[in-house]
């Protein structure tokens, strides 16, 4: 079968069903593990098909495949993610949630000056950029120092570049006069061993608050306790104002207005 790239002759390794081409099977394997099945089968139906030689690891990507981005490259490290998640804080995981149920009503984040660490006087949102599959206990876990909860809000790494998001510099304060008074917010101090905060694999919004819809963001939470627990207090919620609804309308035009929960709510704990 000819490929869309061609006629060069698709090989696949041992194993392979002959019936699914090795492409799409890695593809549609690739989408269901990290959540981005939509933006790889837009570069599917786009870039064209890739071949394998000898095993899993050696790829001929179609010069067609190569002009969009190397998204089978980054899809098959499981240590880059295409998503930013901002996790929220509190003294306990209690004080975190009831944080991200604030920004969730408000669907907003707002900046801040993180203490004065964030240069230039400048205000940001602050994200994480690591992988889901890291995450499983929080930005850390809570066997180690972490000042995040497993709470937060995920974006796209796309949508917050495109707004002017962009990765800290890891750098001395000696090096930050290297920035312009522009940039100065991205400098981030490294000062190895004794200050080393690469682990936060940190992306900063410039701005005075980001503002957030369900079709661009998701939830997320520890497991699945805290899920049914966020859900279950949204039905509440919907319930309680159609009880103040029908107080000036008919109950049964009250209850029209219930809506279930818009978001879509990520567990990074699956196994609970």
């Amino acid at each position: 079968m000819d490929s869309p790239a061609g006629n060069e002759k698709r090989r696949e390794p041992a194993g392979c069903n002959s019936r699914v081409p090795f492409s799409f099977a890695y593809f549609f394997w690739a989408c269901k593990r990290n959540g981005l099945a939509a933006d790889v089968m837009r570069y599917w139906n786009r870039a064209g098909s890739v071949s394998c030689e000898t095993n899993y690891q050696n790829y001929n990507l179609s010069d067609n495949l190569r002009k969009h981005n190397g998204i089978l490259v980054r899809i098959m490290r499981d240590d880059i993610s295409q998503r930013l998640i901002h996790f929220t804080k509190g003294d306990s995981y209690e004080d975190a949630y009831q944080n991200l149920k604030n920004i969730i009503s408000e669907q907003k984040i707002y900046g801040s000056n993180a203490g004065g660490i964030i240069k230039g006087n400048a205000k940001c949102v602050c994200f994480s950029e690591t992988p889901l599959p890291f995450l499983k206990g929080g930005l850390l876990n809570p066997s180690f120092y972490s000042q995040y909860s497993p709470f937060g809000v995920m974006t796209s790494k796309e949508h917050i570049y495109n707004l002017g998001g962009r990765h800290v510099i890891y750098q001395s304060d000696s090096e930050l006069s290297q920035l312009n008074d522009e940039n100065s917010w991205r400098h981030m101090r490294y000062e190895p061993p004794d200050i080393d905060l690469t682990w936060e694999r940190e992306w900063r919004l410039k701005t005075d608050s980001f503002k957030f819809e369900s079709n661009s963001a998701q939830i997320v939470v520890l497991d699945k306790s805290w899920e049914e627990r966020l859900i279950e207090e949204h039905n509440q919620e919907q319930q309680w104002q159609t009880i103040q609804l029908s107080l000036i309308m008919d109950e049964l035009e009250a209850v029209y207005y219930e809506e279930d929960c818009p978001w879509k709510i990520i567990r990074l704990n699956t196994s609970g």
